[in-house]
């Protein structure tokens, strides 16, 4: 299955003309030459439009990874150059949601017991879908307290876990075929990224830190910080 995600990473990269980006030595246009002549049969899409759109949009194609590695890199001016910076800033984590029945399921699978046990109230349609993750609204059974659900996507995990580890690989190339490879480091930043996404699927690493988070803004009335729900 990995061999086919680099296929389709390969045609992406193929549709939106990014291996425009090898062109920058001798050894890396032979490259992108040889890429671009094996790949004949895949038309390119938005020819007119500036490279740093269009690989905003190959993210966007590819997804969550991709978007979380892209919004990573919108971050590192040390690293990309200023017009690149601006387009992958606008990386966007909304996407369409998932069906809210395996939203439920996933749900009563991590409380152990059926959705209506636990809340008297819950919306199917999430109020927010993202590359990882949607949340849902529910009331509490107990004592009427209103909640967010926040829910992985399934088998999230995987798809980062199989996706990493080809953008480890792209990073080790990067090393021995771009001159400044090196110097830019691209299996440190891979490493960051990765240590960076797995945490975002730590939900409750996320609700320790909220939790924090209120305790130290707690007298601050102009900050409103979800509490964790036992």
């Amino acid at each position: 299955m990995r061999f086919f995600r680099l296929l389709k990473i390969i045609f992406t990269f193929k549709r939106y003309g990014l291996f425009q980006i090898l062109s920058i030595n001798e050894k890396t246009s032979t490259l992108a030459v040889f890429i671009e002549a094996m790949l004949w049969f895949v038309p390119q899409k938005h020819k007119d439009k500036p490279l740093p759109l269009r690989v905003k949009l190959a993210f966007e194609k590819l997804g969550p990874v991709f978007v979380k590695f892209g919004q990573l890199l919108s971050t590192r001016a040390d690293l990309i150059p200023g017009e690149y910076l601006s387009e992958l800033s606008k990386l966007q984590n909304q996407v369409k949601p998932f069906d809210s029945a395996r939203s439920r399921a996933i749900i009563e699978a991590s409380l152990g017991k059926p959705i209506q046990k636990v809340f008297s109230e819950f919306s199917d349609d999430p109020v927010a879908s993202a590359s990882i993750a949607q949340v849902h609204r529910a009331r509490l059974l107990e004592n009427g307290q209103e909640v967010a659900i926040k829910v992985l996507r399934p088998k999230i995990s995987k798809v980062i876990n199989k996706d990493v580890l080809l953008l480890k690989t792209v990073a080790a190339l990067v090393e021995k075929l771009f001159k400044d490879g090196k110097r830019l480091r691209p299996q440190e930043v891979i490493k960051e990224f990765e240590t960076t996404i797995h945490e975002e699927l730590d939900f409750l690493q996320e609700a320790a830190n909220s939790t924090e988070l209120a305790r130290l803004h707690s007298g601050d009335n102009r900050i409103i910080i979800p509490q964790r729900s036992e």
